[in-house]
Formats: structure tokens, sequence, C-alpha cells
């Protein structure tokens, strides 16, 4: 058997982060727009990469809605 091990990476990450709200009479839109910039360093030339620290999009964009027609009940649906 063999063990996984992960490397200490240094990451600096910046960003930035946009939100907009529309509200109707039972409904509100909810969209968003991020940009993500990372820099990493491994400390040690031979590692040029990791997949868990930089997995990531240098932009998302989001929409959202809620919905609710009554007291009782509300409905949400969100993607990216």
């Amino acid at each position: 058997s063999s063990a996984r091990f992960a490397n200490p990476v240094d990451i600096d990450a910046t960003g930035v982060e946009f939100f907009a709200t529309k509200y109707f009479d039972t409904t509100e839109l909810i969209a968003s727009y991020t940009y993500l910039n990372k820099s990493e360093n491994y400390g040690d030339a031979d590692i040029d990469a990791s997949f868990y620290a930089l997995n990531f999009p240098d932009h998302r964009v989001t929409l959202g809605a809620i919905w609710t027609p009554n007291d009782l009940i509300e409905m949400r649906v969100d993607n990216e």
C-alpha cells in the first residue's frame, strides 16, 4: 500500500465580487460575478502543480431566484 501526502504551498489570493439583486412582488433575482487570482509558491522547483490548491475558476458567475408565493412557502433556485 502507499500513502498519499501533500506538499506545503504558500498561496496569496486576491479577488473582487459584485452582487446585484432585483425585487419583484413575490420574486427576488440575485446575480453575482467573482474574479479570483491566486499566486502560489511551492518552495521547491521540482513541484509545479497542485490540483487541490489551484483548481479554481478565474471568473465565476452565479444566478439565483427566490419565489415566495405566500407566507408559508418559499422556493429557491441557484446555479453557477
